[in-house]
Protein backbone atom coordinates (compact mmCIF):
# COMPACT_ATOMS: atom_id res chain seq x y z
CA UNK A 1 0.00 0.00 0.00
CA UNK A 2 1.10 3.58 -0.69
CA UNK A 3 -1.06 5.79 1.52
CA UNK A 4 1.25 5.35 4.51
CA UNK A 5 3.78 7.43 3.37
CA UNK A 6 1.48 10.56 2.43
CA UNK A 7 -0.81 10.26 5.73
CA UNK A 8 2.43 10.21 7.83
CA UNK A 9 3.27 13.74 6.21
CA UNK A 10 0.07 15.21 6.90
CA UNK A 11 -0.54 14.23 10.61
CA UNK A 12 3.49 14.75 11.42
CA UNK A 13 3.40 18.49 12.64
CA UNK A 14 0.17 17.55 15.31
CA UNK A 15 2.00 13.97 16.14
CA UNK A 16 5.22 16.28 16.96
CA UNK A 17 5.30 14.87 20.36
CA UNK A 18 4.23 16.71 22.91
CA UNK A 19 3.24 19.94 21.79
CA UNK A 20 2.44 21.98 24.87
CA UNK A 21 4.36 23.73 27.43
CA UNK A 22 6.30 26.29 24.15
CA UNK A 23 7.64 29.28 24.88
CA UNK A 24 6.07 31.33 21.63
CA UNK A 25 6.75 34.15 19.54
CA UNK A 26 4.05 36.32 18.45
CA UNK A 27 5.01 36.18 14.62
CA UNK A 28 1.51 38.27 13.53
CA UNK A 29 -0.49 40.70 15.46
CA UNK A 30 -3.88 39.46 16.28
CA UNK A 31 -7.18 40.85 17.85
CA UNK A 32 -9.32 38.51 19.72
CA UNK A 33 -13.13 37.96 18.13
CA UNK A 34 -14.58 36.82 21.02
CA UNK A 35 -13.77 36.34 24.69
CA UNK A 36 -12.55 32.78 24.29
CA UNK A 37 -9.61 34.44 22.38
CA UNK A 38 -6.44 36.29 23.11
CA UNK A 39 -5.35 39.59 21.63
CA UNK A 40 -1.83 39.83 21.16
CA UNK A 41 1.06 42.17 19.12
CA UNK A 42 3.74 41.19 16.89
CA UNK A 43 6.22 40.37 19.30
CA UNK A 44 4.69 39.07 22.25
CA UNK A 45 5.73 35.68 23.99
CA UNK A 46 3.69 33.50 24.99
CA UNK A 47 3.42 30.10 26.55
CA UNK A 48 1.95 27.42 24.43
CA UNK A 49 -0.47 25.47 26.85
CA UNK A 50 -2.18 22.73 24.43
CA UNK A 51 -2.63 22.28 21.00
CA UNK A 52 -6.31 22.24 20.56
CA UNK A 53 -6.42 21.29 16.80
CA UNK A 54 -4.61 22.42 13.02
CA UNK A 55 -5.49 25.98 13.43
CA UNK A 56 -5.60 26.88 17.04
CA UNK A 57 -3.78 26.34 20.41
CA UNK A 58 -4.52 27.45 24.01
CA UNK A 59 -1.74 29.79 25.08
CA UNK A 60 -1.24 31.95 28.46
CA UNK A 61 0.53 35.73 27.87
CA UNK A 62 2.86 37.51 30.24
CA UNK A 63 -0.16 38.78 32.11
CA UNK A 64 -1.64 35.59 32.97
CA UNK A 65 -4.32 36.15 30.27
CA UNK A 66 -4.95 32.53 28.59
CA UNK A 67 -7.20 31.93 25.50
CA UNK A 68 -6.94 30.56 22.13
CA UNK A 69 -4.71 31.76 19.94
CA UNK A 70 -3.82 30.86 15.73
CA UNK A 71 -1.25 28.50 16.27
CA UNK A 72 -0.05 29.34 12.78
CA UNK A 73 0.78 32.89 13.83
CA UNK A 74 3.24 31.37 16.71
CA UNK A 75 6.91 30.61 16.38
CA UNK A 76 8.41 28.26 18.83
CA UNK A 77 11.38 29.75 20.25
CA UNK A 78 15.07 27.73 20.41
CA UNK A 79 16.18 26.87 23.51
CA UNK A 80 18.76 29.65 23.81
CA UNK A 81 15.91 32.17 22.90
CA UNK A 82 13.92 30.98 25.86
CA UNK A 83 17.00 31.01 28.72
CA UNK A 84 17.34 34.35 27.09
CA UNK A 85 13.82 35.15 27.45
CA UNK A 86 13.86 33.79 31.25
CA UNK A 87 16.97 35.37 32.20
CA UNK A 88 15.19 39.21 30.99
CA UNK A 89 11.97 37.91 32.66
CA UNK A 90 14.03 37.40 35.93
CA UNK A 91 15.29 41.14 36.01
CA UNK A 92 11.65 42.11 35.32
CA UNK A 93 12.35 44.33 32.39
CA UNK A 94 10.46 41.52 29.72
CA UNK A 95 7.11 40.92 30.08
CA UNK A 96 5.16 43.49 31.79
CA UNK A 97 6.15 47.14 29.99
CA UNK A 98 5.59 49.67 32.34
CA UNK A 99 2.01 51.30 31.19
CA UNK A 100 0.68 47.06 31.71
CA UNK A 101 1.80 46.76 35.45
CA UNK A 102 -1.78 48.04 36.95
Amino acid sequence: SSSGSSEEAAYQDVDDGDDTGFICKVLVAYEAKDNSEVTLDEGDVVEQLVRIDQEWCGVRRGDGAEGLFPFNLLQRMSDEDCAQYLDELDKGSFLLSPGRVR
